[in-house]
């Protein structure tokens, strides 16, 4: 069994997560996969999504009924934290208005949907996202609600069951709807630990630990009952090797990007895995704090000069590519695969996966090289912008407007975004007003002028822009 492969993956995805919330320095593992791909924390409340959708829906309106609609919403239908905080809580339903808000953001270029990390879309239907997920999903459950709402006595797999019957639901979806739901009510649940459904990942991952070659289909029934033993043997390492005592569906969780990690190992699927793109720039603003707002513009730029590699430096492209592929050639062989606890490749497998890491790596460093003109020269205005002495001392103006909220983190309560955004406002009454929760009123909160929020120059400073 490759329990032990699963065990040292579960252990160090939490290493990097703890790194990263700590501020340490990237990279966070040694690891080239791990280091280059994204994967989904350990713990499922420690995603950036899940967070996300606890602090807009699941904590203020947690003692509500029809709180598991605002979550089928949110998992079903959407699954990206900043469309929920522009749309508001969905109860009473209003399939106008989410139209509305979700066409107003693509109209903006914003994302709206999160479908990444699974398919939000109706499937076999032609038109437009917005109208097929209101008309065939949303409004016909939200008309049923009566039957669908969780019951006195109800088990998270009985609700689970009955909301799987609702129109492009299925087993997968209201799984995830009962994951957050779990933490707000049905908290007595017998099978609170226990409960779990699989997707696709988390069957092909089963199979993978068990060493046996995945299927693409697999009995429910079947699988959890593999499913469970597994559970039993390595809830008690997990939690010894990390601290973590993870429930079910966590583990399921663990399946899925374990299974994305030995796809990646074997050269197979890289499309379907997104890559982990570390902003340097984005990190090193960062620590551009209220304090570094009393230094001059000339000590801001230094800084950031200092602090950020030159971008747009000259590239020797064969020279990139052979150090990204050393890198690699360590964790692709047989010895680390056997310690690894994954099955050793044949000669044939090794040479395609050789072949298939060569044209993964050149497409990346290509992409780079083209993206290095177009990331220095944003590097350069942003440099220009903070030696005008005028737009310096934003951190300086804006600091007295943050008194008792010093710092607007990633899930800030509606309460703490209203004061610090009408206090902007009043300190800047020209500016544009708009809506206190939407992505520019927050950029226009963390000092971002409203030119440079029209020109987009704040995307600069992230490479993969949209999930900041």
């Amino acid at each position: 069994m490759g329990t032990e492969a699963l065990l040292n993956f579960v252990t160090e995805r939490e290493r990097i997560r703890i790194k990263k919330e700590a501020g340490q320095p990237w990279p966070w593992t040694n690891d080239p996969i791990l280091r280059d791909y994204k994967f989904c924390c350990t713990r499922r409340e420690d995603d950036r999504v899940t967070k996300g959708i606890a602090a807009v829906y699941r904590e203020p309106y947690k003692n509500d009924p029809e709180l598991w609609f605002a979550l089928l919403v949110a998992r079903r239908a959407v699954n990206w934290p900043d469309t929920l905080r522009e749309l508001g809580y969905p109860v009473p339903w209003s399939p106008e208005h989410f139209k509305g808000v979700i066409r107003s953001r693509q109209a903006a270029r914003h994302k709206a949907f999160e479908a990444q990390a699974y398919k939000v879309m109706v499937s076999g239907q032609a038109g437009e996202q917005a109208d097929l997920i209101v008309s065939k999903v949303l409004t016909p459950i939200w008309e049923k609600r009566d039957f669908y709402r969780p019951r006195p006595g109800d088990t998270l797999s009985s609700f689970a069951a009955r909301l799987s019957e609702g129109p492009y639901m299925g087993g997968f979806y209201a799984g995830q709807v009962v994951a957050d739901l779990k933490y707000a009510q049905l908290q007595g649940a017998p099978d609170w630990w226990t409960f779990a459904v699989s997707g696709p990942g988390s069957r092909r991952g089963l199979d993978r630990v068990l060493g046996r070659t995945p299927r693409k289909y697999w009995a429910e029934a079947a699988w959890y009952t593999e499913f469970r033993q597994l559970c039993d043997d390595v809830r008690e390492p997990i939690r010894q090797a990390t601290g973590l005592n993870l429930h079910a569906q966590d583990i399921q969780g663990c399946l899925c990007e374990y299974d994305k990690l030995c796809r990646l190992r074997n050269g197979e699927g890289e499309r379907s895995v997104r890559r982990y793109k570390f902003s340097q720039t984005a990190a090193q603003l960062e620590q551009l704090s209220p304090d570094d707002s009393d230094s001059t513009p000339n000590e801001q730029k230094s800084k950031l000069e200092n602090s950020i590699p030159n971008l747009g430096a000259e590239m020797n492209r064969e020279e990139i590519i052979k150090k990204r592929l050393d890198e690699y050639k360590d964790w692709d062989s047989n010895e680390k695969r056997v310690a690894l606890g994954l099955k050793p490749f044949s000669p044939s497998e090794q040479e395609r996966l050789r072949a298939w890491r060569e044209r993964s790596v050149t497409k990346d460093v290509d992409w780079e090289i083209r993206m290095a003109p177009y990331r220095s020269k944003w590097l350069k205005e942003k440099n220009e912008y903070l030696s005008r002495s005028k737009a310096a001392p934003y951190k300086t103006r804006l600091k007295p407007l943050y008194e008792g909220y010093e710092k607007l983190d990633d899930n800030p309560g509606p309460e703490r975004i209203a004061v610090v955004y009408e206090r902007v406002m009043a300190a800047y009454p020209e500016r544009k007003r708009w809506h206190p929760e939407s992505t520019h009123a927050f950029l226009q909160m963390q000092g971002w002028s409203d030119q440079e929020i029209i020109d987009g120059v704040w995307k600069c400073y992230s490479v993969d822009s949209q999930d900041r």
